[in-house]
């Protein structure tokens, strides 16, 4: 005999308020209903699940082992409910994302159209001053970009981490070095980003750093711009490693002293409860774990 969900959520809510009348209050049905539930439970099973002391019921060892059973019901219910509310939302629902990188940016967007396959996405792209910019002024939901700082106002989540790399193409000496410092790319044509890139904030603190001072051949406002730069063979560029699944005629050489790797975020505004946002940043996280086990 199957047991009833309707005894054992009232079961669980009876076992967590030590009272019928509790119980009742947090269902929304009468104390005669609840009390009803419970005694036709142990009817049922031949089991006795309180015993009452005083105004409260005490849980038997029978109930303290049903517990955690009726708990993940109820809990499964509840991820039910969000599940339908998502596709019910989903039907006309549109979530505005900037990305600052193509990966993981597209990626993440695929693999929450498939959960969500109603929803449309209206994607913004650019550097992280823009993406920050268009976010400030609430022409996004929703951001992804690296190095997003801590703040109150954020509810934010890491996606990935990737380090910034070099790029030459293959006809560049370069070419067949696995690794460089960045002192090797003295006197070497450049390809720098322009300002608000984060991609060119990295390789000017490393420079900082190592107080060394390069200026650019070429200035360009995208990563594209960079690749294609690159490409035709201007100089060398700088990218985030797997910003861009560009390929041809391209070569990405680690830098020693650009290793750290650097999380991506995601991220809105901490008061933001929509159940897009939610179900985005939860896709997100997810994107973490599934790129760390790999």
């Amino acid at each position: 005999m199957a047991v009833s969900a309707t005894k054992l959520r009232a079961f669980a809510h009876v076992y967590e308020a030590e009272t019928f009348s509790g119980a009742a209050q947090a269902l929304g049905n009468s104390v005669p209903s609840v009390t009803q539930l419970i005694h036709a439970l142990e009817k049922e099973y031949g089991v006795s699940l309180f015993v009452k002391s005083g105004r409260k019921l005490v849980p038997t060892p029978a109930a303290d082992q049903l517990y955690p059973i009726a708990f993940d019901l109820r809990e499964t219910e509840a991820r039910a409910e969000k599940v339908l509310q998502n596709s019910r939302l989903g039907e006309s629902g549109t979530l505005r994302v900037g990305i600052g990188n193509a990966y993981p940016g597209m990626a993440i967007i695929q693999k929450f159209l498939s959960a969500m396959p109603s929803v449309r996405v209206d994607v913004e792209n650019g550097n992280w001053d823009r993406i920050m910019e268009l976010f400030k002024t609430r022409q996004i939901d929703v951001g992804i970009l690296p190095a997003v700082r801590d703040e109150s106002t954020l509810q934010r989540v890491v996606c990935f981490e990737q380090r910034v790399v070099a790029v030459v193409s293959e006809s560049h000496p370069l070419c067949g070095q696995s690794r460089i410092s960045l002192a090797d790319l003295k006197d070497q044509p450049l390809i720098f980003r322009s300002p608000g890139s984060s991609t060119q904030y990295q390789v000017d603190a490393a420079l900082q750093t190592e107080n060394l001072c390069f200026k650019p051949v070429v200035l360009s406002d995208s990563r594209d711009g960079v690749l294609e730069a690159v490409a035709n063979g201007l100089g060398i560029g700088f990218v985030w490693e797997h910003s861009s699944f560009r390929s041809d005629n391209l070569h990405r050489i680690a830098i020693d002293e650009l290793q750290n790797q650097i999380p991506e975020h995601a991220f809105a505004a901490s008061n933001n409860a929509s159940t897009l946002v939610q179900a985005f940043l939860n896709i997100c996280a997810s994107m973490r774990s599934i790129s760390k086990s790999g």
